[in-house]
């Protein structure tokens, strides 16, 4: 595998830093550092926008530095295409870009409609990048200083790229790619940019097969338009993208420019907004990094300064009580919280006074039984919660309202439509939500044991879930109901009642008569 490069899911990618050009993946350098050729530059996504001038990365003629190493292309005249404002900066100030043209605004001194306000969402499909057809452009017409003798093409010293540019038709037996061949590290009769190797036609590097030929990847030198796939510029005999539009990093296809907040289907789109990122998600927009934040004015997402800015170490973020996250994100240290670009104090945080904790319902209270002043800290008062970066009230009964469930959790609650309730198979028995049982259910404590109806007539008695003496359980085990006095069948007083009567009658008549003769 070449150097520089990786597969991914079974494809070859360059690896982070690295930068595909002319079949390679190449470590390049940024603008302001040194250079060799133009192709040890970083392009960005426009392999014309920079240049190697005194053996230093710029931009290119016609280019302008839009932030870090991305260069753009100057517009030169009302209508020229353009992404952003300062594209049309060589017009004038009262030129700005409007609907990806620029327009002057001295007229009407505003823009036709804003682009936020032009921001709808739009199907992917209609994003879709096709082919473009083959253009032929002829630059020396628009920019005369920039023609050259259009002559015979033998080969770039500068960049070391071969061609196999001819003025005749002596080839014989002309090849295609995956041919067989015999003169080995010879171009291939008839199949311009290739190389005999190991007796099979191959393309050279910068050049990719399709349909049996050898065509140009963007930047490359052709000797026709007939081996573009998009843009040929007779001038310089290279491939190249359609004014204003995108260089992919595989260097074979060009994505059209957007408007920040429109759908885009790939990071080059969104090159020109600055520290941005094309959003996976749909809506698929242009979506600023987390360490950067959109400058309207300036139509940029620009890097953050304190809390938000991107950090390597903790030493790079100056904000007190701030610390470099494993993002690389500055962010307030735990226990601290962001407040008008400072980091304050929260619950947990070491305090002397109850002032210096932000949260509301929030105390200094010392975290030890020594009450010593260098263990104290902020705490929620009593009867609330600490919750993430708040203290908010804790409930006290069933249906008190909630926000979170840890405000339920001395109940052993959960918060549902802002009210503490138990569970589906809880109830709740001595201040608190617990599991529910049924009758004949094995428990371990009288709360356990509930009833919908009557649940005071059932009990955890032996381990079991029972009714209360004196209650039975009905045929459906739902209710205990209660055992009263039994009657015999004919509704008559039965025949030990009437003998227990007399007995008590008879009983009576003698105890009466005994006093009566004793008193007498």
């Amino acid at each position: 595998m070449p150097s520089g490069a990786k597969c991914n899911k079974g494809v070859c990618e360059c690896n982070d830093g690295y930068t595909y050009v002319r079949g390679r993946c190449r470590l390049l350098n940024g603008l302001g550092n040194s250079c060799q050729t133009d192709i040890d530059c970083h392009f960005g996504y426009d392999r014309q926008s920079v240049m190697c001038k005194n053996k230093i990365c710029e931009c290119a003629d016609g280019y302008y530095n839009r932030h870090g190493n991305i260069c753009r292309r100057k517009s030169m005249a009302i209508n020229d295409t353009c992404v952003v404002n300062t594209d049309c900066d060589e017009l004038g100030s009262n030129v700005k870009c409007v609907n990806l043209v620029c327009a002057s605004t001295s007229t009407n001194g505003d823009f036709p409609r804003n682009q936020r306000e032009i921001a709808v969402q739009t199907s992917l499909e209609s994003y879709e990048l096709k082919p473009l057809n083959n253009f032929k452009r002829d630059i020396s017409i628009e920019n005369p200083a920039s023609s050259t003798a259009t002559g015979r093409i033998t080969r770039d010293e500068e960049d070391k790229t071969l061609s196999t540019l001819s003025n005749t038709d002596d080839d014989v037996d002309e090849k295609k790619y995956g041919s067989s061949c015999t003169d080995n590290g010879n171009p291939c009769p008839g199949l311009a940019h290739s190389t005999c190797a190991d007796n099979v036609c191959f393309c050279n590097q910068g050049y990719y097969a399709k349909n049996g030929k050898c065509f140009a990847e963007l930047g490359e030198i052709a000797e026709s338009v007939d081996e573009c796939e998009f843009e040929f510029e007779e001038a310089t005999k290279k491939c190249l993208c359609q004014k204003n539009y995108f260089y992919e990093r595989s260097l074979r296809s060009c994505r059209k420019p957007i408007q920040y907040h429109l759908s885009c289907t790939s990071n080059s789109q969104c090159s020109p907004f600055g520290a941005v990122f094309c959003h996976p998600s749909i809506p698929r927009r242009c979506t600023c990094e987390e360490y950067a934040e959109y400058d309207e004015p300036s139509q940029l997402c620009v890097y953050k300064q304190g809390l938000g800015a991107q950090c390597e170490t903790n030493d790079s973020c100056p904000i007190e009580n701030s610390i470099c996250s494993s993002e690389h994100v500055c962010k307030c240290k735990q226990n601290y919280i962001e407040d008008n670009g400072a980091c304050a104090k929260g619950v947990g945080a070491e305090c002397i006074d109850d002032s210096e904790c932000l949260p509301t319902n929030t105390v200094c209270e010392s975290t030890t039984e020594s009450k010593s002043e260098k263990s104290k800290a902020c705490q929620c008062r009593k009867g609330y919660v600490h919750f993430k970066d708040e203290c908010l009230k804790q409930a006290v009964e069933p249906e008190d309202e909630c926000v979170e469930t840890e405000q339920c959790k001395p109940l052993l609650a959960n918060c549902v439509d802002k009210k503490c309730v138990c569970g589906d198979k809880q109830h709740f028995s001595g201040g608190k939500c617990v599991d529910q049982k049924s009758l004949g259910e094995a428990c371990t404590r009288a709360g356990e044991c509930h009833l919908e109806k009557d649940p005071e007539n059932i009990e955890c008695r032996n381990s079991i879930c029972q009714c209360k003496i004196g209650y039975q359980p009905s045929t459906t085990q739902r209710t205990c109901t209660h055992v009263g006095p039994k009657k015999n069948s004919s509704g008559r007083p039965s025949a030990l009642k009437i003998i227990t009567f007399m007995l008590i009658g008879s009983a009576f008549l003698i105890t009466s008569a005994a006093l009566k003769q004793a008193f007498y």
